[in-house]
């Protein structure tokens, strides 16, 4: 390493990640949380085809 880089860099450990707050989409789970479905789009067949 050189002068150019902070001093502290290598001695001072990376800050680790905050917890999410509630409520907030995850990283690990991505997409909408658990829950009923939402209705069909209109037109569509509500029951099999």
């Amino acid at each position: 390493m050189g002068t150019s880089s902070a001093p502290w860099a290598s001695s001072v450990p990376p800050a680790p990640l905050p917890p999410p707050l509630p409520g907030a989409p995850s990283p690990a789970s991505p997409g909408p949380p658990p829950g009923p479905r939402p209705p069909p789009a209109s037109g569509a067949p509500s029951g099999p085809a």
